[in-house]
């Protein structure tokens, strides 16, 4: 049997066809969700075996989308490339964007429906033993991959049921996962390994598949016949090993984003070693570049210099590289929230060695460094002016001298947020502004941002990094640019980084990103620590460069 669906909904699917716990979403998609299953009968392909299960699956999703009706806007229209354009015209001309909307637990949307929850879970889950699910990096992959699925669909092994995955747009951009589910976050993580195929089984086990070996795994019985029963971390190692070739080396760059470290605060001081050993432990190691976007210190003392001395150090024998670091407001100004302070502890900002532009010839990779802390009142930032012109400079003296440099990847850094955004803060200073009814915004966001996310765009720089808010955070912003052939829009992301030591007893967070050159993909990774119950994956994006400003 088969089901045709947009790729962002995989989530979605996932959660009714397995046993992971309950995951988040937007009341926007689950009601587009299941309103897509209710009137597309399209999407669900029969078989002989259960000519019945489209029509339950319907009438189920239209007694769920009723619910969630209740309390959801309009879902969003499916993509085109109509739908595309239009919203890049919408940004050309500046009309605001939507930004991100909050997250629900899909349990406490149906709190007073459980059992239709349980019968949508049986309904997909009785009748297929394998899930499969293609993948396809561009629209030269899509007939590819589609064909297989097909063939295989066709040619399907009688004694294990399969329930065919096919996406509309099978290389959606971006992809965006919250509390993801192991294989959309393996989606998000592994471009290099597209095309491929997703395989997973109802109790949870999850294998991704590129293409060349999948023919070989799905037209084998005893694969199947094994992938479809539970199985151990040792035998999921095993058909790894046997199916899933090695990844290339030297071809995904791999940044941890850390930030608000806050040293000079017991929580600092009492989770970075935690941190240090899950860096070193669980990952290994394996990072080409740490960045730290600021608020380093809580303010600056010469004792607390030393603290962060011994972070930096630490982190520099387990990833083998240099941190690239930038001042947030509590690294320039008394307890952050004041103007610069001179004398000795402006010497021990100045050691940070924050130059404006940071090469890696080797993995093409630019790094823009900016101060955002030099200017504004309280906690407030601002990239100057003429700071932006001093980097438009410094970037042409060196593009002078390296013309490659002009298809490099460009990441900016910054501390302070250059997007708006919903989420409150969890710090002491947003709760007090709260108390005293004073909005987070005049004393917290970075003045004249639209002004720098437009220089930003201008200069192919599609990624930004920051901190500052404590909150773990993505929004995408389509930009108005002026192209050779008139205005156009590219879409400009900022990622934020909670607080990495736990500042103020906040969840300790890190992010991941990775970077495909091959596919022009980047992904992030969001991973939280509550209560020190081990860092998870609360969240997986993956976006394509747009190409028309990589050539600046």
């Amino acid at each position: 049997m088969g089901m045709s669906f947009p790729l962002r909904y995989t989530n979605l699917v996932a959660y009714f066809t397995t046993d992971v716990p309950s995951v988040e979403s937007t009341l926007r998609d689950l009601r587009g969700f299941f309103e897509m299953l209710q009137m597309d009968e399209w999407r669900l392909v029969t078989s002989a075996r259960d000519d019945a299960w489209p029509k339950r699956i319907r009438e189920l999703a239209a007694a769920a989308a009723a619910i969630v009706k209740q309390h959801a806007p309009a879902p969003e229209a499916i993509f085109t490339p109509a739908l595309q354009e239009a919203r890049w015209r919408a940004a050309a001309e500046e009309k605001q964007v939507p930004i991100d909307e909050p997250l629900v637990p899909i349990d406490d949307v149906f709190a007073n429906n459980r059992d239709l929850l349980q019968r949508l879970h049986l309904a997909f889950r009785e009748s297929h033993d394998v899930f499969v699910l293609g993948v396809a990096g561009g629209w030269k992959d899509v007939q590819t991959v589609n064909a297989f699925l097909h063939d295989t669909l066709l040619h399907g092994h009688a004694r294990v049921s399969m329930l065919f995955l096919l996406p509309d747009n099978p290389f959606d951009s971006p992809l965006d996962f919250t509390s993801p589910f192991p294989g959309a976050a393996a989606i998000c993580r592994y471009p290099e390994r597209w095309p491929g195929v997703l395989v997973w089984n109802r109790f949870g086990n999850v294998l991704f598949l590129p293409l060349q070996t999948a023919t070989r795994a799905l037209h084998t019985p005893g694969f199947l016949a094994q992938f479809a029963s539970p199985l151990t971390a040792e035998s999921m190692d095993r058909l790894e090993r046997g199916y899933v070739p090695p990844v290339a080396t030297g071809r995904q760059i791999r940044i941890l984003h850390l930030s608000d470290l806050h040293f000079g605060t017991k929580y600092a001081a009492s989770n970075q070693d935690y941190l240090l050993a899950v860096l070193k432990d669980e990952f290994r190691g394996r990072f080409d570049h740490v960045v730290i976007t600021g608020d380093l210190f809580d303010s600056i003392l010469k004792r607390k210099w030393r603290a962060f001395e011994s972070f930096r150090q630490a982190l520099r024998l387990i990833t083998d590289h240099d941190p690239i670091v930038i001042p947030g407001n509590h690294d320039c100004r008394i307890m952050g929230n004041r103007l610069w302070r001179f004398g000795e502890s402006y010497r021990y900002v100045a050691e940070l060695d924050v130059r404006p532009l940071h090469e890696d010839r080797q993995l093409q990779c630019l790094f823009f460094c900016f101060n955002s802390a030099k200017s504004g009142h309280a906690a407030q930032g601002e990239v100057l002016e003429e700071d932006l012109v001093r980097f438009a400079t410094e970037y042409h003296i060196l593009a002078s001298r390296n013309p490659d440099v002009k298809n490099w990847l460009r990441v900016g850094l910054v501390h302070h947020h250059p997007f708006k955004f919903e989420a409150a803060s969890e710090g002491m200073t947003a709760k007090l502004l709260t108390a005293f009814g004073i909005p987070e915004s005049e004393l917290l966001d970075m003045k004249h941002g639209d002004r720098f996310v437009r220089w930003c765009a201008d200069r192919g720089i599609q990624l930004i990094l920051h901190g500052h808010r404590h909150v773990q955070r993505k929004i995408s912003q389509a930009v108005p640019v002026q192209g050779p052939n008139g205005v156009t829009a590219v879409q400009v992301t900022a990622v934020g980084c909670g607080t990495s030591l736990g500042a103020e007893g906040i969840p300790k967070s890190f992010n991941l990103i990775s970077w495909d050159p091959e596919s022009q993909r980047w992904s992030s990774s969001f991973f939280l620590d509550r209560s020190g119950s081990g860092f998870k994956e609360i969240r997986a994006t993956s976006t394509v460069m747009d190409p028309m400003v990589r050539e600046v």
